[in-house]
């Protein structure tokens, strides 16, 4: 199948089966990793609608759907609301989407916000696929996955995570407790918007400018000055890894915060050219507010989940060993 020049095997049978097959393949290109994921993403769909989003009179038919159908969800007759919650209906449109870079780039990364999806409870946290803040006032720290490295725990104020000083007032940081100008640097408009919302739920932050790309940022950043940068990695053109190393030549002063969708990936180079913070796109909420304190009070906070990766490489390069010594 992986070496078929097209999904047409002869004149009246199709290579695979239809109403599973990506867009790609469909037009003869060659399979990949995310015909896969695609594939996935009907077999969810079907999971929860029962039936497949692209059903024809004929397998060929079926199979075209795919390249020239956009992808529908039914209502509930009953009350004509819709079967699926937002964010879900967010997940299986992306993993859905008929350019395959549209979509989830690897499985895994499907699986993992799908299951925090199921998590949600507000809107703002919906739209970042993230899981709400806990009940009890205190914002919910996932250890493993979406917690990260710099302070405990803090405290919160009527629901929002408190202003972080890292270790107390004695710490030494350079920023205590303060307001906090921040600009975003997101090439998703859903994303972007998100975050917004998500940032500005606490009264001490405000986005004073946001950019889709690192050109577009480096010319606003003069006139916004934030206090903190909030950094995609992948953008159009200039990557976030270099429009980092260019803000800190131009403005060491500004605080960089990598929000990262390719976990460990760019760990090491993001720090190298001059990160602040490096959390995941997977942290809830409250740990993306509290990610942007800390990098202000002049922590440097880094998702649980990719850390491990930094102290790997700092053993490699120093002979440390990290297993545990002998009793």
């Amino acid at each position: 199948m992986l070496d078929a020049k097209s999904y047409v095997s002869n004149q009246t049978s199709v290579l695979g089966t239809p109403e599973y097959i990506a867009p790609e393949v469909v037009l003869g290109k060659p399979a990949e990793p995310r015909s896969d994921v695609y594939a996935f993403g009907v077999l969810l769909y079907e999971m929860m609608l029962a039936r497949a989003p692209f059903q024809a009179d004929t397998p060929v038919a079926t199979a075209l759907a795919h390249v020239t159908e956009p992808v529908r969800f039914p209502s509930d007759a009953a009350n004509g609301a819709q079967v699926l919650p937002p964010g879900v209906r967010q997940i299986l449109l992306k993993a859905l989407a008929r350019d395959a870079v549209d979509r989830y780039q690897r499985a895994g990364e499907l699986v993992t916000v799908l299951a925090r999806t199921a998590e949600l409870g507000d809107r703002q946290t919906q739209a970042l696929n993230m899981p709400p803040p806990s009940t009890n006032g205190k914002p919910a720290l996932v250890n493993g996955s979406g917690g990260y490295l710099g302070h405990k725990a803090d405290t919160t104020t009527q629901g929002r995570p408190a202003a972080v000083s890292g270790q107390g007032p004695a710490s030494g940081h350079k920023k205590e407790a303060q307001h906090i100008n921040v600009f975003i640097v997101e090439d998703h408009a859903f994303v972007l918007d998100a975050l917004r919302a998500v940032i500005e739920d606490d009264d001490s932050l405000t986005v004073v400018g946001d950019a889709a790309s690192a050109e577009d940022a480096l010319q606003r950043l003069e006139q916004a000055r934030p206090d903190v940068i909030v950094m995609d990695i992948t953008l159009p053109g200039l990557s976030g890894i270099e429009a980092t190393k260019q803000i800190k030549a131009r403005w060491p002063e500004t605080q960089v915060l990598i929000l990262s969708g390719h976990g460990e990936q760019f760990l090491t180079e993001a720090i190298a050219a001059g990160a602040d913070g490096y959390i995941m796109k997977t942290a809830d909420t409250g740990q993306v507010r509290r990610a942007i304190h800390e990098v202000n009070s002049g922590g440097s906070p880094i998702g649980l989940n990719v850390a491990g990766t930094l102290f790997k490489k700092v053993a490699e390069n120093t002979g440390v060993s990290l297993d545990s010594p002998n009793p």
